[in-house]
């Protein structure tokens, strides 16, 4: 490894307006047409993280909500599975449309709840109308009934059908939240109702999730941590390498399983890309303004910012080289972190093999091929990888070498998120299960095979011994 000197740092910008609007009514506004059980319920405060500024309040739910809306939700799948795929593309691209027809309300509320940039909350927007257009348009494909080889040609006939496997329980991550409530306390109950658990977050909780639907029996996906490596090769053309490691590694400020927190460069270029990726990183505008200036947002929470500068500080205090960033920015907003490159990152710091999910990445140098792909296949995650070259053929051929489900070439990760038609997921201890494509939609079904024996039975036919049939 090549030590790197650390060059002058001059502080990120500040975002191009305020925070925006916090205690405006929306997050009331909506919690108020939510159902629920009825009666009293204690009330959860939101903050807009961007500011510390309260939004408003949701109901907390309890285990009689879970109870109420699986029993509601079991009486909408079984009209949805009696509905036609014509209806069922209708309610989808209608989705889709109203989406994109709000998004601009939508975005906002996005951003009072998330503090992130709102060129990343655009991104949540594209994700939920991409996916409703692909699946209204290709779910009847992929559900379709198929004739099968049978067990003798002409005799048997066989098919193989999907049918919906019941009422889906979705747990998902904080930096995406939905259901009002605490996981530790919802989930179990919600685990123990449902027919099938999708389940996004950590390593840790995913076991445990994976092994109460396991004493059901009942199936589970798990969209698990990550620690991404992106590989830049020699050839790497530098300006769209450096323009594309912003987007890859600080996106919603370092906080998406699949962000890069692992930066792996040919000794070769390693300067010059150092000196680019630096000044780009201290050029970042920070803010969560209503509008596009900006871009990173804040952490979510105090919780957060304490993880990530706990990373930041044992790492440097370990020997660790901050190249660019590495400060809290309470003059921006109180969860605000600047985007962080450190050098000189050892296996006794804690970020190098935890996932820190926020702005910070370390830089290590390759001299090899050989050794970028052990440098980035070591450790236990295999969630995302990203690789840069100007030979895509070669590239294409190094990533089959690496174990990540998904890797991109010239790219962070968007462009297979945004492959819909392929399937996405984690390899190790990055997950079990693919969303996206065939295998996204699938594995909410359960398959039956129905065969269709003809003319004669699979028997030894009259006057005919075992002994010679089996001959």
């Amino acid at each position: 490894m090549t030590a790197l000197a650390r060059p002058p740092q001059p502080q990120p910008s500040v975002g191009s307006g305020a925070p925006g609007p916090s205690a405006d009514g929306r997050i009331s506004d909506l919690a108020a047409r939510a159902t629920t059980t009825g009666g009293e319920h204690e009330q959860l405060e939101i903050e807009n993280p961007a500011t510390g500024e309260p939004l408003g309040t949701v109901p907390k739910c309890g285990t009689e909500d879970i109870e109420y809306a699986t029993a509601r939700a079991r009486e909408a799948q079984e009209r949805w599975r009696r509905s036609d795929p014509g209806s069922r593309q209708r309610v989808l691209l209608r989705f889709h449309d109203l989406i994109l027809d709000r998004q601009d309300e939508i975005l906002d509320v996005i951003q009072l709840e998330s503090g992130k940039a709102r060129r990343h909350a655009f991104e949540e927007i594209m994700d939920a109308a991409m996916n409703a257009r692909y699946y209204g348009r290709m779910a009847e494909r992929h559900l379709r009934t198929h004739r099968r080889r049978g067990a003798f040609p002409l005799l048997t006939a066989t098919w193989d059908h999907h049918h919906p496997i019941g009422v889906v329980g979705v747990i998902a991550p904080w930096n995406y939240p939905v259901v009002t409530g605490p996981g530790g306390e919802l989930g179990p109950d919600l685990i123990d109702r449902v027919d099938y658990i999708m389940f996004t977050g950590s390593t840790d909780l995913g076991r445990k999730v994976a092994s109460r639907a396991a004493e059901r029996l009942i199936p589970s996906s798990m969209e698990l941590g990550g620690k991404n490596a992106m590989i830049v090769l020699g050839d790497a053309n530098l300006r769209r390498t450096v323009e594309g490691a912003e987007r890859a590694m600080f996106s919603n400020a370092g906080q998406l399983c699949i962000s890069m927190e692992r930066l792996l460069v040919h000794e070769s270029i390693a300067p010059e890309l150092i000196e680019r990726l630096s000044k780009r990183i201290r050029a970042m505008r920070l803010g969560a303004s209503l509008s596009y200036g900006d871009d990173m947002g804040s952490l979510i929470s105090e919780d957060q910012l304490k993880t990530v500068r706990q990373h930041i500080e044992d790492a440097v205090s370990k020997g660790a080289t901050v190249l660019a960033g590495g400060n809290p920015r309470p003059d921006v907003g109180p969860y605000f972190q600047e985007a962080t490159l450190l050098s000189d990152v050892s296996e006794d710091m804690t970020l190098f093999a935890d996932e820190t999910f926020g702005p910070v990445v370390s830089l290590s140098t390759f001299s090899t091929e050989e050794e970028a792909v052990r440098l980035a296949n070591r450790g236990c995650y295999g969630l995302n990888f990203s690789l840069w070259t100007r030979d895509t053929g070669h590239g294409r051929e190094l990533a089959t070498r690496l174990h990540a489900g998904t890797v991109n070439i010239n790219e962070g990760y968007i462009a297979s998120w945004g492959s819909f038609d392929a399937p996405m997921g984690g390899m190790k201890d990055s997950g079990l299960g693919r969303r996206h494509g065939a295998p996204g939609i699938l594995k909410y079904t359960e398959q039956q095979t129905v065969s269709v024996q003809r003319l004669m039975p699979l028997a030894p036919p009259p006057l005919v011994g075992q002994r010679l049939w089996a001959r």
